[in-house]
């Protein structure tokens, strides 16, 4: 089915079966519905739900026209019946732009379900196309391949679009969010979404291209199934300048830090590399250390079982300014010590972050081992 004139409304009152799905094409063509019943977690046809229930290989829904929208309703993939149990739609509401712009679209409050064949929801941009500023309000998605796909093709782009809310969950999920270019796909902000699949065969948020980066703000990533060794987050090497603050349920987070700083998920195993607002340790440079006392301006060295050596090659340094410690612990006398005389008192708990390189000396002197500490 097909709407194509300049501008129209399509209301969707109860459930509607398709085999050639919805195209919603030109200016400000909208498809509404009256909500999509009383469950977030399955599709509820006896409380007014409005459903389109899809039947066939392509996507549901096609958006391909400025200001296009679709609100109110359920996307099903439906599996019934001995003409539909077999088939699988490659998709579920798809925005699309061919060798065209296609600008602010708004999609909000869709309940996308079963689209096990494809992504829920993706934004294809292809042949010197863009999309950019659309809308995507309280999405929710349950059970699908993907949850939501960017992708921008060479020579197109995929921009600016802001998600709020909504997020995803259930089973048979490949990945949660994807972006890839290798066209420029980027600044598209999310905001306030959870995505807690229990496992994702691939990972949660994967990212990918030198033109892509998401930015994920108060976001919820949670997987309470996935193996300890496996992250919930993939940034490819590729991408740079992502963003991402909230909370991280479950295992970590794969990127180079020094490309994407603003990556400030924190979790159990991880935080982030951003520099916090008040440093608790004092003297945290490791300035003044006298050798022949064993002294340092701010800390408490305890102990004679380590040899410590201020680095003073600049390649050595981390930041600006701050200097590098090398301790080499000498494996006697038992635990070496360096710790802080005092740190700011406060009525709740704080945290504080340090890093430490350590090489082992040798698999007969576990405790000997080399560390350097800033």
């Amino acid at each position: 089915m097909s709407a194509s004139s300049s501008s129209i409304a399509i209301s969707i009152l109860a459930v509607v079966m398709l085999a050639l799905g919805y195209t919603f094409s030109r200016e400000r063509t909208q498809g509404q519905g009256q909500g999509y019943g009383d469950s977030p977690l399955a599709i509820s046809f006896y409380a007014g739900a409005s459903t389109i229930a899809y039947c066939g290989t392509d996507y549901a829904v096609k958006l391909d026209g400025h200001a296009a929208g679709l609100r109110d309703l359920a996307v099903y993939d439906w599996p019934y019946g001995t003409d539909c149990e077999n088939i699988q739609a490659a998709g579920g509401v798809l925005v699309e732009a061919d060798a065209a712009l296609v600008e602010s679209v708004i999609v909000s409050n869709i309940f996308i379900y079963f689209f096990l064949g494809g992504p829920a929801l993706s934004l294809v941009a292809k042949n010197s196309a863009g999309i950019a500023f659309g809308n995507y309000q309280n999405v929710r998605i349950r059970h699908a391949k993907q949850g939501i796909s960017l992708q921008a093709e060479e020579s197109s782009f995929v921009n600016s679009n802001s998600f709020l809310a909504g997020g995803m969950s259930g089973g048979g999920f490949e990945v949660g969010v994807i972006a890839q270019g290798p066209g420029a796909c980027n600044d598209n902000k999310f905001y306030g979404m959870f995505i807690e699949p229990p496992d994702t065969t691939l990972t949660h948020v994967y990212v990918s291209g030198a033109k892509t980066n998401v930015k994920f703000h108060d976001v919820r990533l949670e997987a309470t199934s996935k193996s300890l060794d496996k992250p919930i987050v993939i940034i490819d090497d590729s991408s740079y300048g992502n963003v991402m603050n909230g909370l991280l349920g479950h295992t970590h987070v794969q990127a180079n830090l020094n490309r994407n700083p603003d990556i400030d998920l924190m979790s159990a195993k991880s935080v982030g590399m951003d520099p916090a607002p008040k440093n608790l340790y004092w003297n945290s440079a490791f300035k003044g250390y006298n050798a022949d006392d064993r002294m340092m301006p701010g800390f408490s060295l305890v102990g004679t079982n380590a040899a410590i050596t201020i680095l003073e090659d600049s390649d050595e340094m981390l930041f600006p300014d701050h200097n590098v410690i090398d301790v080499d612990y000498l494996n006697y006398g038992g635990a070496f010590k360096l710790m802080a005389d005092n740190t700011p008192k406060a009525p709740g708990h704080d945290f504080v972050t340090f890093g430490v390189y350590a090489i082992k000396a040798s698999s007969a002197m576990v405790r000997g081992n080399i560390e350097r500490a800033r």
